[in-house]
């Protein structure tokens, strides 16, 4: 029994060890570099006076090197599926400790896709690379996806379970995020057809519950110094605007400033849509262009 006992305790310490080399040589492998343009939480070095929040539809929507050329230094911070209030608090909080670094205007998407509770399980294993022996300031984020105390204490075990380990050995999964700072498309959906899609993801009743929460938002924001501006991304061929519509007025009951580009002027010109819900090249940089106008010619957003 003795036998026995001492060659599982020996098993276990070999793998250990196993597993904390390669977790070793996995972090000097990955080390200041995005796998995939959205793991970027030590990747964002840039002291912004300007950041860009919300799902993909932020995340392809503004491009900084637009708002370069009005003085603001940016950094869009979208990330696919993650459009949440919580999950925009929790990167903001996240730049903030990373880069020591307080940005003076957070433009935040908002639309009926916007949901009230987290959905961590979008582009949880992304986020995988962060759990072992985590960074103090990156509790919020891995909180936000749920990971779990085993996948924190253990060495590799949550690389292994998202099935990580290839992208982290070849480096080939990478997007635009790295090279310009969005992601993009030329592409336009001017030849495409089916234009089926339900917007609606929110009742009325959630309506409600989102004020309560951009209220909270913009407080901390406002604590920290930093002001927000809510800005709502163009749809194609918008069949349910009656549902957008009613972002003008969520923003106005909670008190913030906010952008509206999803009307006819947008929504009707298929060349600078990408797909449905996603602006490419030439829509983001239109978009770009009168958002940074706005910020540039306003001390204060109104």
């Amino acid at each position: 029994m003795n036998t026995f006992l001492k060659k599982i305790t020996k098993d276990i310490i070999y793998y250990l060890l196993f597993f904390l080399v390669l977790q070793f040589f996995i972090s000097l492998r990955i080390q200041n570099i995005s796998i995939n343009g959205h793991d970027n939480l030590d990747q964002v070095h840039s002291k912004a006076n300007l950041i860009f929040l919300g799902s993909s539809r932020c995340l392809t929507s503004f491009d900084p090197a637009i708002f370069k050329t009005q003085g603001l230094n940016s950094v869009n911070l979208g990330l696919h599926g993650n459009g949440s209030i919580e999950f925009v608090k929790y990167r903001y909080l996240n730049y903030i400790a990373t880069t020591h670094n307080t940005p003076k205007y957070a433009i935040v998407t908002i639309d009926p896709f916007t949901t009230i509770e987290k959905n961590g399980s979008i582009m949880k294993d992304r986020f995988a690379r962060y759990c072992f022996n985590a960074n103090p300031k990156d509790s919020g984020i891995l909180n936000y996806f749920g990971f779990t105390k085993l996948e924190k204490v253990l060495p590799v075990y949550a690389i292994l379970k998202y099935r990580k380990i290839w992208d982290i050995i070849f480096l080939n999964n990478k997007s635009t995020w790295e090279k310009i700072g969005m992601e993009t498309s030329e592409e336009t959906i001017c030849s495409k057809t089916n234009y089926n899609l339900n917007p609606g993801h929110r009742g009325i009743s959630q309506d409600h519950q989102l004020i309560s929460k951009l209220k909270s938002l913009n407080r901390l924001f406002l604590s920290h110094g930093t002001q927000i501006l809510i800005v709502q991304i163009p749809i194609y061929k918008n069949s349910a605007i009656h549902k957008f519509n009613r972002t003008k007025q969520i923003c106005s009951e909670a008190s913030v400033p906010f952008l509206n580009f999803c009307n006819s002027e947008y929504n009707d010109d298929c060349t600078i849509f990408a797909d449905l819900i996603h602006l490419n090249k030439k829509g983001a940089q239109l978009i770009s262009q009168k958002c940074a106008l706005k910020i540039h010619n306003s001390n204060q957003l109104n």
